[in-house]
């Protein structure tokens, strides 16, 4: 298991991914490399790819459970539904990235739009049914 975080998360995917999960202790980690490259590979984006990773770790922490020696506690039930929590932010925030487009809006690119072979044609327009059409 390869685990690195080089500090930045402007270096790599896989840093922006570690810095959105939490994920950049070295005495701490959470998943490989490998597994947010895999994350990465699947999602194709990388709030998405780190809202799996979150779903990872928080399955990892639901397979554990809670420890009570003396005063000292540590519920990884909790932490399993924080992670979970998070991977629902990350999913939003990955909704909210994505613009969304209203083609034609302008005349250019109506003109472009109707140029366009590959791109569908309304199925109605001005004068379709005139004999100069």
């Amino acid at each position: 298991m390869v685990w690195s975080y080089s500090g930045n998360p402007a270096s790599s995917p896989k840093d922006q991914v570690r810095f959105l999960i939490g994920d950049t202790l070295v005495d701490d980690p959470l998943l490989s490399d490998e597994e947010v490259e895999f994350a990465l590979a699947s999602e194709g984006n990388t709030y998405l790819a780190a809202a799996l990773c979150c779903e990872a770790i928080a399955a990892k922490f639901a397979r554990q459970a809670d420890v009570s020696i003396g005063d000292y506690r540590e519920a990884a039930n909790q932490k399993a539904e924080a992670y979970r929590r998070k991977a629902e932010d990350l999913r939003i925030r990955a909704l909210r990235a994505v613009a969304p487009y209203a083609g034609a809006l302008t005349v250019a690119d109506k003109e472009a739009l109707a140029a366009d072979t590959g791109a569908v044609q309304p199925a109605f327009r001005v004068g379709m049914h005139s004999m100069e059409a």
